[in-house]
């Protein structure tokens, strides 16, 4: 839960942000910082979700090789 928490609080953040037409520099700073960590907490949250479905079950080429 703690990762969807992440991600929407990321969301909110790049969604308080102005248009990117009218974003300062410092602004523009602030949008690549969220952007950064949105991707990165989405890449762990897929990751996670990866591991957990291939938990106690045989992947591909454990059934190969026990063919």
């Amino acid at each position: 839960m703690q990762y969807k928490d992440s991600i929407e609080a990321w969301q909110k953040a790049l969604a308080s942000l102005p248009p990117d037409a009218a974003l300062t520099p410092s602004e523009k700073s602030i949008k690549a910082q969220c952007e950064a960590g949105l991707i990165l907490v989405q890449a762990e949250l897929e990751g996670r979700q990866r591991a957990e479905a291939t938990d106690g079950k045989k992947l591909p080429w454990d059934r190969a090789l026990s063919m």
